[in-house]
């Protein structure tokens, strides 16, 4: 069964993650990344570039837990978890404040739970909207 993300073969750059750097994020994080995103670390790996016509980093998972100190996300936006940019001022993580885990976009300077968009159910349906054109952009 394809999909979209076996019709990114331009975007995808890196090695799949390590199944040890997803369960480091679980057990740093105490959370249970969703299924989705698992399998696209494991099967994909990481990735840069554009994706429709937007620009996107997906950042490795062994990046995952650096990148959320340095951007101070649990100071600025306590219970969500950073996973990439779009290579500029946006930063796009999940919403873990909930069992559904949503796909949202936040600047990075003014990151808060407050300028959190939720722009996807899941990161499959992130990637089928960037594809497609309509994942909204700040």
């Amino acid at each position: 069964m394809n999909t979209v993300f076996d019709t990114l073969s331009d975007f995808f750059v890196g090695r799949p993650s390590s199944a040890s750097a997803v369960d480091e994020i679980e057990r740093q994080e105490s959370l249970p990344l969703p299924e989705d995103y698992k399998r696209l670390l494991l099967v994909h790996g990481p990735g840069e570039g554009f994706v429709g016509e937007q620009y996107f980093i997906l950042w490795d998972a062994s990046e995952i837990i650096q990148f959320n100190k340095e951007y101070e996300s649990k100071k600025y936006a306590p219970d969500f978890l950073l996973i990439g940019s779009n290579g500029g001022g946006e930063g796009f993580a999940y919403d873990c404040r909930g069992k559904d885990k949503p796909v949202v976009i936040m600047p990075f300077i003014g990151m808060s739970v407050k300028t959190a968009v939720k722009i996807a159910e899941n990161i499959t349906v992130f990637f089928e909207k960037m594809k497609s054109g309509h994942a909204p952009i700040l």
